[in-house]
């Protein structure tokens, strides 16, 4: 919508047809080079999802926890993790938070190793556990992004995993997301001054 309404208030509608469209990603920008003019289209900030953390080698190899390609988390849609590199078979899970420098009262990260995972780390909060449905080594997780602009939230993904160590189980890197809406109270159209 607010697109539609960034060329239908174009000016010089005349020459519309005859006008260059691109995005700059470097900018994170629409700009629209017409005859006379240029005109730029700020989305405001973009969702984001970025990975910390290391993993745990478990019996096929360590897990990996990325967004599923295309997926962001923008409100008002559903955004997708997957987990790699699970057993071929068993449980996994998801925790989910909105810490990474705490869980209660133990500091984040937490080393899993004295307990019986070495080299595993808890790395986000589990503030939630959902289910992840593991399908031949790949886990997959939707969450429906909330009304919440700005709200960061982690995750990190465990696996079942009984020949990994004496605890059982491995884990995966973990990530970090900021939700945002794009409409037109983070947006705006300018017109670039002429040179």
């Amino acid at each position: 919508m607010l697109f539609r309404s960034f060329l239908t208030n174009y000016p010089d509608q005349q020459s519309i047809s005859n006008s260059t469209l691109i995005y700059d990603a470097q900018r994170s920008k629409y700009v629209l080079f017409g005859q006379a003019s240029v005109w730029e289209l700020d989305l405001g900030p973009s969702a984001a999802y970025s990975t910390y953390g290391a993993g745990c080698l478990g019996s096929r190899g360590t897990p990996a926890l990325t967004p599923q390609s295309g997926s962001a988390p923008r409100v008002g849609t559903n955004f997708v993790v997957q987990a790699g590199n699970l057993p071929l078979v068993g449980p996994a899970f998801l925790f989910f938070g909105f810490s990474d420098t705490n869980y209660g009262t133990t500091p984040l990260p937490f080393n899993l190793g004295p307990i019986g995972a070495p080299a595993c780390s808890l790395l986000a909060s589990g503030d939630s556990l959902y289910p992840i449905a593991n399908i031949l080594g790949i886990g997959t997780f939707t969450l429906p992004v909330p009304n919440l602009p700005g709200l960061t939230f982690y995750n990190q993904a465990f696996c079942l995993d009984p020949p990994a160590n004496s605890l059982g189980i491995t884990a995966s890197n973990a990530g970090d997301r900021k939700s945002t809406r794009l409409n037109s109270s983070h947006s705006s159209v300018s017109r670039m001054p002429s040179s």
